[in-house]
């Protein structure tokens, strides 16, 4: 039921954590360009301090040529992986199956973006005229990359690969939420989907793991530093604990080894931007849809728990889908009924984490949950709570992240300083059950009591 206002502590990551909207391998390219221009600016900074001034301008001017030719160069990596996906998909559908690979297979080694890598990779798994190796060892590759860093966005072909043929991910369940006539203030009437799949184990830390490219430098990626979890698996730690020294001993209570993905079937569409100008959102489709409309799925959610061996042998899992089926509803909801989503700080359209523990909030001790930044923490998962009162708390954390800041209230007795969780409860559980009084099909869980 609070958020965290105090200034981001020496012993935690950056409270903005890279990655968060932009997609389309913005921020894998930053990374790219930042090494590039550190580079430019060592040759730079050496030639203003020799020869005369018409060669440091000289040089100087080579530098930045060269500084925009290797820019130009990283930024057309997600192009050609786009280009590649696309003549793969027109060989397969002429029958052209070894073009097809080898377009894919130049997708995955030229794409910038992990999502691309991953459709890639698909496209090549799925291909039931592709030779048994081939196929096997895209597979193999495929659950390396979605372990790692699970994609950003999915086409449904893609999202039925992993499904089925996937190891990596597991309980893949499509859910549905309707929206009368007349309800919804965007006025849309139908039915909604979401996807929820589980990691049943975490990958070792990225520089443990061999596969290279596909897992490390990527903003994406499941939180590090990873700790042992035990058996031999491997856990995470939240960011707001996560130190330099991974041996602390105060990790080993905010350790968590399991989580669940959450993901939303969007629409795409065009769009004008500030400058007038058409754009998609929220990525430009290259697949076919047969005339039907273009939509994508998009990773909302990473819900982070602990297994029985962490969890003092309770078994979470059962909160955890039902809460991450909560947070799903609720960003379906936020969107249709109020126009409102978790955004990030550029107002693009931002992966909340969601830890699950045992533990009390370290500043709020009555406090069932929190947020802070693009994290939501819900404490105390031993004490029993009914049904409606997780929905409650739910959707207030989610709140915090839907609306802008209302307040600060610093004489509010009665309710927190701010308000925008009081508010995004209250909408939400309003509009949630006019939707749940529609539904054609019983619920059960926790939307059963609420």
């Amino acid at each position: 039921m609070a958020v965290r206002h105090q200034p981001a502590r020496t012993a935690i990551r950056p409270p903005l954590p890279p990655g968060q909207g932009w997609g389309e391998g913005h921020w894998q390219v930053r990374r790219r360009g930042s090494r590039i221009i550190s580079a430019v600016g060592r040759a730079l900074t050496l030639t203003l301090s020799r020869g005369e001034r018409g060669s440091r301008i000289r040089m100087g001017g080579a530098a930045a040529i060269l500084l925009m030719c290797t820019m130009t160069a990283a930024l057309a990596t997600d192009p050609d992986a786009v280009a590649g996906l696309r003549e793969g998909a027109r060989a397969a559908a002429e029958g052209r199956v070894s073009d097809a690979c080898q377009r894919w297979q130049g997708a995955v080694a030229t794409a910038s973006s992990n999502y691309l890598r991953v459709e890639a990779l698909a496209r090549l798994a799925g291909e039931p005229r592709a030779g048994a190796r081939e196929r096997q060892a895209a597979l193999g590759r495929l659950a390396t990359v979605v372990a790692a860093t699970p994609p950003r966005w999915l086409t449904d072909e893609t999202r039925k690969v992993l499904s089925d043929q996937l190891a990596a991910l597991s309980g893949g369940e499509v859910r549905s939420l309707s929206f009368p006539p007349g309800a919804a203030g965007s006025g849309f009437r139908g039915r909604r989907y979401l996807w929820m799949a589980g990691l049943p184990a975490l990958p070792p830390p990225p520089s443990a793991d061999a596969s290279g490219r596909d897992v490390q430098d990527d903003p994406d990626q499941l939180p590090v530093p990873r700790v042992p979890g035990g058996a031999g698996a491997w856990a995470v730690v939240d960011p707001w604990h996560a130190r330099a020294d991974g041996a602390d001993p105060s990790l080993h209570k905010w350790r968590f080894d399991r989580c669940l993905l959450g993901y939303t079937f969007e629409p795409v569409e065009q769009r004008r931007n500030l400058m007038g100008n058409l754009v998609w959102d929220p990525l430009e489709p290259w697949y076919a849809t047969d005339g039907a409309r273009w939509q994508i799925w998009q990773l909302r959610f990473r819900v982070f728990y602990p297994s029985q061996a962490l969890g003092a042998g309770a078994d979470y899992s059962g909160l955890a889908r039902e809460l991450l089926d909560t947070l799903l509803r609720g960003q379906w909801v936020g969107r249709e009924h109020l126009g409102r989503q978790a955004t990030d700080a550029r107002q693009q359209p931002d992966i909340l984490d969601v830890w699950l523990t045992e533990n009390n909030a370290e500043q709020f001790d009555e406090a069932g949950g929190e947020r802070w930044f693009n994290n939501l923490y819900f404490y105390q998962l031993a004490t029993p709570r009914a049904p409606a009162e997780w929905v409650r708390e739910v959707l207030h954390e989610y709140g915090h992240a839907m609306l802008p800041k209302v307040g600060r209230y610093l004489a509010s007795r009665r309710y927190e300083n701010w308000l925008e969780g009081y508010l995004g409860e209250r909408l939400l559980m309003r509009c949630l059950g006019t939707d749940l009084q529609a539904e054609d099909e019983p619920r059960g869980g926790w939307l059963a009591a609420f």
